[in-house]
Order: structure tokens, then C-alpha cells, then sequence
């Protein structure tokens, strides 16, 4: 598990209870309690006590997830907490300009168009790049996934 700055232990677990931990595959195999190579929804609420970020996780949208959606999901996460500077679960127009130095992304990653980006938003945004389908090739560039999307793409700013 990543820790979060500014947190104490109590906090650090309550945050963190309803979410997986980074242990990469033996995470994976204690929830795949049947060994079948995926993890079904219900095995995922057997484990965690509910179906927080289930969806995020099945990329392919199938209903299981498999070991490569499930480290993919756990890689996004621990990238997410990295840009999520303040620990508040979600990642802010200035905490996305603070790592990357511009915004243009940020509105195509908040696809609930909150202002803000979930961990769930994020997954997605890692797992298919600017909203498109899987296997959705070839892809269009991303002033024409950014118009599509309603967002003000200005050229030279990613």
C-alpha cells in the first residue's frame, strides 16, 4: 500500500479499506478463490465487503477480471496516488497542471465532468485513452478526441 502524505495510521487504513492494496499478483490469487484466472464480482465484494471500483477494473467490460486488468487497475491506482498530492481521493485541475503542466487531458480523464478526477475516472482513462472502446483502431489524434468531447484543444498544449 502507498502511504499518503499527511495521514495517520487510522486515517491511512479507513482510506484504504474499501479499495485494493498493491501486492501485484498474490493480491489477485487470494481473491480468485476458485484459481479460474479471473475474479467475478461476486468473488471481488467476498473480499472487499462491496463493489468499489469492480467496473474500473474490468476493463474489457465482461464481468471478470483478469491478472492483466487487475495489475493494470493496480498500476493506474498507484500512479493516481502519486499525482493526488494532498490525499483527498481525488485528483484536482491544479494537482494534473502540477504534474504535467497542462490541463488539456485533464478534462478528457474527468468523464463525469465534475472538475475533478476519481480513481475510478482514472482507471478508465488509463485503460482505454481518451474514452475509446477497446480495440477501437486506428485511433484518432487527440485534438479530434478532444472536440468530440467538448473540450477547448489549443495546438502544441498536451
Amino acid at each position: 500500500m502507498l502511504p499518503s502524505i499527511g495521514r495517520n495510521k487510522e486515517e491511512e487504513e479507513e482510506s484504504h479499506s474499501s479499495v485494493p492494496a498493491i501486492n501485484g499478483m498474490s493480491q489477485f490469487n487470494a481473491i480468485d478463490t476458485d484459481k479460474s484466472g479471473e475474479v467475478s464480482r461476486s468473488q471481488w465484494i467476498e473480499h472487499y465487503g462491496n463493489a468499489d471500483l469492480f467496473d474500473a477494473y474490468d476493463a474489457d467490460g465482461n464481468s471478470f477480471i483478469n491478472a492483466a486488468e487487475f495489475m493494470a487497475g493496480e498500476s493506474s491506482k498507484g500512479k493516481f496516488q502519486a499525482i493526488d498530492n494532498n490525499g483527498d481521493g481525488v485528483i484536482s485541475r491544479a494537482e494534473w497542471m502540477a504534474k504535467f503542466g497542462a490541463a488539456t487531458l485533464f478534462d478528457l480523464y474527468d468523464t463525469d465532468g465534475d472538475g475533478e478526477v476519481s480513481l475510478d475516472d482514472f482507471i478508465q482513462g488509463q485503460a482505454y485513452p481518451f474514452g475509446l472502446a477497446p480495440f477501437s483502431f486506428p485511433a484518432p489524434s487527440i485534438p479530434t478526441v478532444a472536440r468530440a468531447r467538448g473540450v477547448r484543444w489549443v495546438e502544441g498544449n498536451r
